[in-house]
């Protein structure tokens, strides 16, 4: 394919990618990347529409494919890192966010989006230094208006989030992820008589709840061996441990040539370990979990922020279960702090 050919294709492809035409923009790429394998935009671009599509590890693939080529486009970096924090890498987000920022320190996506990662990882200073940093460069920046909106509301200070995002809506009246905090922010307001109730306090409340039976915390304890998640515990796969077991006696009278017994004998200790073993484990990797869940407001906000928790009303169905990180611990926690004041 000549030079010129492949450079107005690779025009055409951004047009088509621009209007939204993914179908016919992929196709473009792709017949460019046939006779030119190495061709780093066209691998990165590619990358950027499986993101879209939600195929996150084909589109770290790709992009780092572009990256090989061109280790220091700013760019390439800033989306591989937005494909990392879509799959709950974080660590790797945020290091390939910095490689974006060392190339362009007025970047102002990238500080955005290194803003939001670092308030998942509970870094929230580092991610307001970072999102301040983006409106000072855009301050119409949609995105970095909303993400320090909700960092303001991670930390409590909800009048001051709430003037972020009125603010906003004055420049741009139909965003509607803006119009949501607006109303949420809003209602939480009303709801502590227009002051706003310290995390400390709501949390105090919570975990007295939870260590009275008042309030049920279920955890999903496999989200501890995440590599991200904030807290470390003995997270044992029990999995591995029953096949250990039973390929002990299976394999020992398998040796001796006694097939009926070493059948009899493996499912004898899978039945005792699937009815006594796994019970017990999984029971220890929640009691350590619960515990350091509810050490401190920290870890637990860090810990709400992962996606790892959910609260429930001893007294109310499952169905009213609020889950993490999706819905607010706080309005949960507000309904208990006339029941704990009282006491």
């Amino acid at each position: 394919m000549p030079e010129m050919t492949v450079a107005q294709a690779f025009q055409l492809a951004l047009s088509h990618h621009q209007s939204g035409r993914l179908d016919d923009a992929e196709k473009l790429y792709r017949i460019i990347l046939n006779a030119h394998p190495q061709h780093s935009d066209c691998l990165h671009l590619c990358g950027v529409i499986a993101h879209q599509r939600g195929n996150n590890i084909e589109a770290i693939d790709l992009i780092g494919r572009a990256l090989v080529e061109k280790p220091d486009v700013p760019e390439y970096n800033n989306n591989i890192a937005e494909a990392f924090r879509a799959i709950g890498r974080l660590q790797d987000a945020k290091e390939h966010y910095g490689y974006a920022l060392k190339a362009n320190p007025d970047y102002v996506q990238a500080h955005a989006n290194l803003g939001i990662c670092l308030s998942y990882l509970g870094e929230a200073e580092k991610g307001m230094f970072h999102l301040t940093k983006a409106l000072a460069l855009e301050p119409e920046n949609i995105r970095a208006n909303i993400a320090l909106a909700d960092a303001l509301t991670e930390q409590s200070k909800l009048q001051d989030a709430l003037a972020v995002i009125r603010s906003l809506l004055r420049k741009h009246p139909n965003q509607q992820q803006a119009k949501e905090r607006q109303h949420n922010l809003e209602r939480r307001l009303r709801l502590e008589g227009g002051s706003e109730v310290d995390d400390q306090a709501l949390f105090k409340a919570l975990r007295q709840s939870i260590e009275k039976k008042e309030t049920f915390l279920v955890i999903d304890v496999k989200r501890f061996s995440h590599p991200d998640c904030p807290i470390v515990i003995d997270y044992l796969n029990t999995r591995f441990l029953y096949l250990f077991l039973v390929a002990i006696p299976a394999s020992f009278y398998f040796m001796r040539h006694d097939m009926p017994k070493a059948i009899m004998v493996s499912a004898a200790v899978a039945t005792v370990f699937m009815c006594f073993g796994r019970p017990l484990l999984h029971a220890l990797q929640r009691k350590s979990a619960r515990r350091q869940v509810l050490e401190d407001s920290k870890r637990w906000k860090a810990m709400w922020q992962f996606g790892s928790l959910s609260l429930c009303f001893a007294s109310n169905t499952p169905q009213d279960m609020i889950k993490s990180p999706d819905q607010d611990w706080r309005i949960f926690a507000r309904k208990l702090l006339p029941k704990r004041q009282a006491g």
